[in-house]
């Protein structure tokens, strides 16, 4: 259709053809926030594909009575160097919401799963030692305050410091841009108490470079071992 040919019909039916238009107009916006979202779905699974963990396994401890959540750790003694461990469904209180937390653990070394924007990650003695320090995504700034001159974030109302920024530079990277990484032996009185008022906790154990066959078998031989009541299940994982 020409240009005069919709000159003229707008002047035979102004009303019905200024409809017409607007609603091409509106079918077109449509599409293009359509496409923009596929696109942006599409990036996000590749995103939490890429950085969830990897040859994941699932583990629950369910226990016939409440137990030391640190004395659980103990479960993980003897697994692979580059296994690690991660408190599963964990959340902690941040500013003013529920917030999802990934308490991690390593026995001997720590792998570095996230890219930093600045600062370190955490170490094993951080780790060992149940340091209060966290890792946060770079979209929680305004999460991050300054206390003598360290910045901290608070989670169930106990200041955690600021070790590293996760992110990639120049990137928005949703599926980790909120994160928050804390060390599992350091987490808030809050949370231990919720852990300890049940009897199963779920753990991921997860290895970038091999299956995590028998680190489970190493853990079910030492969870019969250090409480020989306790059921042990085992499943695999996957995140997205």
């Amino acid at each position: 259709m020409t240009i005069s040919s919709i000159k003229n019909q707008f002047k035979a039916h102004p009303v019905t053809t200024a409809l017409i238009i607007l609603g091409l107009t509106i079918s077109i916006v449509l599409i293009s926030i359509g496409i923009s979202s596929v696109r942006n779905t599409h990036l996000l699974i590749q995103q939490q594909v890429h950085y969830a963990p990897q040859n994941a396994t699932k583990i629950e401890l369910e226990l016939p009575d409440k137990q030391d959540v640190h004395a659980l750790f103990k479960v993980f003694d003897g697994i692979s160097d580059q296994t690690g461990v991660i408190l599963d469904r964990a959340k902690m209180f941040h500013n003013g919401l529920m917030a999802p937390v990934t308490p991690e653990y390593w026995t001997k070394q720590v792998v570095q799963r996230f890219p930093l924007e600045t600062g370190r990650y955490l170490n094993i003695t951080d780790i060992i030692n149940g340091e209060k320090v966290a890792l946060v995504g770079k979209a929680r700034g305004k999460g991050v305050r300054t206390k003598n001159g360290k910045p901290y974030i608070l989670l169930d109302n106990e200041e955690y410091e600021v070790i590293g920024i996760i992110g990639v530079k120049g990137k928005t990277t949703k599926a980790i841009d909120y994160k928050i990484v804390i060390p599992a032996t350091s987490l808030s009185s809050t949370l231990l108490s919720k852990l300890q008022s049940t009897k199963t906790i779920p753990f991921l154990i997860h290895n970038i470079y091999t299956n995590t066959y028998a680190d489970e078998k190493q853990i079910k031989q030492n969870a019969k071992r250090l409480f020989p009541e306790v059921t042990c299940t085992a499943s695999p994982y996957g995140e997205t």
